[in-house]
């Protein structure tokens, strides 16, 4: 009787045993899944961050005037980083004997664009936020 119990023990634990080994081999199968779609999610995060930026500079040139007019007058909307806003505001103040500021807009800075909108002393207008350059 003993015996007939430890070999039933025994099968009991065997089906166990593969029983684990299988769902060790499904789990090695899920977090394989689960590797690839992170990386689907972060392709996706790119392109929706890509979009979202877009379609925010897409407003800031369609509605310039709506955005800019408590700083700016006489907007005139071009592709510019801040070193093109800078040189395009100086020519045009030359040219029109007139204040000209220099702006640029976008969702975000990168740290060196915002040094050097900074050192060319160009507004930056972010998510939003009109950030007048240092005094």
């Amino acid at each position: 009787m003993l015996e007939a119990r430890v070999g039933r023990l025994e099968s009991s634990l065997q089906r166990l045993a593969e029983a684990l080994e299988q769902l060790a081999v499904r789990m090695d199968q899920l977090a394989a899944h689960v590797d690839r779609l992170a990386l689907r999610v972060d392709r996706i995060d790119q392109r929706l961050a890509w979009l979202s930026g877009d379609a925010l500079e897409r407003r800031y040139r369609e509605r310039a005037h709506s955005y800019f007019q408590g700083i700016l007058t006489r907007i005139q909307v071009v592709p510019a980083d801040a070193e093109r806003a800078a040189r395009r505001a100086a020519l045009l103040e030359r040219a029109m004997e007139v204040p000209v500021i220099p702006a640029v807009a976008g969702e975000q800075i990168l740290p060196d664009a915002e040094a050097e909108a900074k050192a060319a002393r160009v507004w930056c207008v972010l998510d939003g936020r009109a950030e007048p350059p240092p005094a």
